[in-house]
């Protein structure tokens, strides 16, 4: 991929974490939770999008008090109704894009940049 098109794809980039619902296992939030590395899992999730990237939304509901304000360049919007409609509705509180490149993710699933950088290269734009 041209350096010139990777850097219009990045620059056009919107991400959307799903992170509302409860573990299964313990009471802590799966975003907030160490990698072995040390860092949490969001900041490990933050860190595989280009740093340029124009929107970065974090849709919560599981204690979600405790996740806002983590991050000053995520949006944090609430799914106050998270137990009964699931990702589902968490993504229908998203504000999604009418253009650029949207990727969705769970919050509690880790990816390497390489991940996303592979990715960002099977994009037309």
């Amino acid at each position: 991929m041209k350096s010139s098109t990777s850097q219009l794809i990045s620059e056009n980039i919107r991400v959307i974490f799903l992170g509302a619902g409860r573990p299964d296992k313990g009471k802590e939030h799966p975003a907030l939770r160490e990698t072995l590395e040390g860092s949490r899992v969001l900041d490990w999730l933050l860190q595989a999008y280009p740093k340029n990237a124009v929107d970065k939304q974090f849709i919560g509901g599981y204690k979600f008090n405790e996740l806002i304000n983590n991050h000053e360049n995520l949006r944090y919007l609430e799914n106050r109704d998270w137990e009964e409609t699931g990702p589902v509705g968490s993504l229908f509180k998203a504000e999604l894009p009418k253009d650029g490149v949207l990727f969705v993710s769970y919050s509690d699933t880790l990816y390497r940049s390489n991940t996303v950088q592979q990715l960002m290269m099977h994009i037309d734009i």
